[in-house]
């Protein structure tokens, strides 16, 4: 079934990924076993109804066979629906959702088949197939599924019915006949039709989530380094802030300031100068660990946040950057490009505000200690 369906979302759209498919299949699942799970509940009491009915009816000498065949059919529906939800509801207990699938095609096509049945038994030879279009037309637009389950269904159901009617009538009638496949040919379309727009609605839907996630991204990210910017560093730290004082546990920042970078722009020309904060960036990136945060706080200084991270292993992490700086070949400078950096850990009472002016004054004496140095406070 999912070679069909891969095949099926191919030649509707022809760019759906597997992982996308995936998404489709399982939304689909999901929808179907909360929709079936309200069919029983409307069955259990109607036939249930119905079956009174009828039971009181047989106990009349005048009854006739339909009605003792009409009160064994909706006896059964309404048992076999009982059994349905006590079924389903078992199976998304154990999380058993492909047996739920099959439980769910396996209830449409009895309900089907005792529908079908109730129609020819309460029709005459020029027989009237209202209530077969009607389930035919409520299954293609009730039940989301693939095309070719539908279509078995439907068949399956043309091919029963004919049978039984040439079983109770004798013959077959060339206007039930002829109705009964309009009727098949007609929800087959609006199957057909409502798959094909089931899919590209998701499809339209992924690629609005895809673009929306990109321009979210894009919101947060400085263009030309690719890292972070400070609108997003700044949610970072106050989640890291909140979980400090909730649990005590530590992390620490990195402030790093390329030396002097404005002699830089100014001999070799911003290109050069924006090559070299792509370098660093990459080089910053490179050195960090996946946990930590890499942000351009400003012009040519970065900031690095090291959860769950003590000042003596942020200190490590720095001096780690510092020195792969240092060694690093800038192609379009000739000149070796030195950073200086500050780290501090945080304390209790911190602030954003208070935690950066910390680390911004390590970063400062770092500078006026002769640069290319990490400072802390250890």
């Amino acid at each position: 079934m999912q070679k069909r369906d891969n095949s099926l979302f191919q030649s509707i759209d022809g760019a759906f990924e597997t992982e996308s498919l995936e998404h489709f299949l399982q939304g689909r699942r999901v929808e179907n076993r909360i929709r079936f799970s309200y069919v029983p509940l409307l069955a259990i009491p109607l036939c249930s109804l119905f079956s009174a009915y009828y039971f009181f009816a047989v106990q009349n000498p005048s009854s006739t066979l339909y009605e003792l065949r009409a009160l064994f059919i909706f006896s059964c529906i309404a048992s076999f629906s009982l059994v349905f939800l006590v079924l389903l509801r078992l199976f998304k207990r154990l999380k058993a959702f492909k047996a739920a699938d099959v439980l769910i095609f396996l209830y449409i096509l009895f309900l089907m088949l005792s529908f079908v049945t109730l129609s020819v038994l309460d029709s005459y030879p020029d027989d009237d197939t209202t209530a077969v279009a009607i389930f035919f037309l409520s299954l293609a637009f009730f039940y989301r599924t693939s095309f070719f389950r539908i279509v078995v269904l439907c068949v399956a159901g043309f091919i029963s019915d004919i049978a039984i009617f040439s079983l109770v009538n004798g013959s077959q009638d060339i206007i039930h006949l002829l109705s009964l496949f309009a009727v098949l040919a007609f929800a087959i379309v609006i199957s057909r039709t409502q798959e094909r727009m089931h899919a590209h609605l998701f499809d339209v839907t992924r690629k609005l989530e895809v673009t929306n996630h990109k321009l979210q991204e894009d919101s947060f990210r400085d263009p030309l380094t690719n890292l972070y910017n400070r609108r997003y560093l700044e949610e970072f730290l106050l989640q890291q802030l909140a979980g400090y004082h909730r649990s005590g546990q530590p992390f620490s920042v990195i402030m790093a300031d390329i030396d002097h970078f404005k002699d830089v722009n100014d001999k070799y020309g911003h290109p050069a100068g924006d090559a070299v904060l792509k370098d660093i960036a990459a080089l910053m990136l490179l050195h960090s660990r996946d946990t930590d945060l890499q942000a351009r706080y400003g012009g040519e200084e970065f900031l690095v946040v090291l959860p769950q991270t003590s000042i003596a292993q942020a200190l490590l992490v720095a001096e780690r950057m510092r020195m792969a700086i240092a060694s690093h070949p800038f192609p379009e400078i000739p000149a070796s490009i030195t950073s200086s950096f500050g780290v501090a850990e945080v304390q209790r009472g911190d602030s954003i505000e208070s935690l950066v002016k910390r680390v911004d004054s390590f970063l400062y004496c770092a500078k006026l200690a002769g640069r290319n140095q990490c400072v802390s406070s250890i």
